[in-house]
């Protein structure tokens, strides 16, 4: 509801209901199965849809690149999530980052081709890796706002043009 996306709130309201009632509690996923896909969504999405700008770019230990913006969001995300309040512990601190740094090694390890092919072909990786990073977040934004569109068609300055040329 916060990124004004009122179909996925929907969908959200009645997968809840849905894996709570016929997926006894949630350990089951029916809604899937009838249509219902799930919705991905972070705090860093809703800023921007308020607005906020990236701000600077950042690699942060254990969680990887990011910006300032959605760091802030991974912030919220963290408290906000089910286990958030055993968070509050260290033992829920402990845990929060060893699950935080899991799902980095599980990331890595899933795209660790992709990394050496970058890594061998770029002329400066962490550019090239920045750059990717930035790219891969903005279309994760505009897709979340509906922008998401047809890639722009490039002109090829090849090919004959219709008229003389001024």
């Amino acid at each position: 509801m916060l990124q004004a996306r009122g179909d996925a709130a929907a969908t959200t309201f009645v997968r809840f209901s849905m894996n709570t009632t016929l997926g006894l509690a949630g350990l089951f996923d029916p809604a899937t199965e009838r249509g219902y896909p799930k919705q991905s969504g972070d705090f860093g999405q809703t800023l921007y849809t308020w607005g906020f700008d990236s701000g600077p770019y950042l690699v942060l230990l254990f969680f990887g690149p990011s910006n300032l913006r959605d760091t802030v969001g991974l912030g919220v995300d963290l408290f906000t999530t089910p286990p958030g309040p055993l968070l509050q512990s260290h033992a829920g601190l402990v845990a929060g980052f060893v699950v935080g740094t899991v799902d980095g090694v599980d990331l890595r390890s899933r795209n660790i081709e992709t990394l050496d092919e970058i890594k061998a072909s770029a002329l400066d990786y962490y550019s090239h890796l920045k750059s990717i990073v930035q790219q891969r977040r903005e279309a994760q934004l505009r897709e979340g706002r509906g922008l998401a569109g047809e890639p722009q068609e490039l002109s090829d300055p090849e090919s004959p043009t219709q008229g003389p040329l001024p």
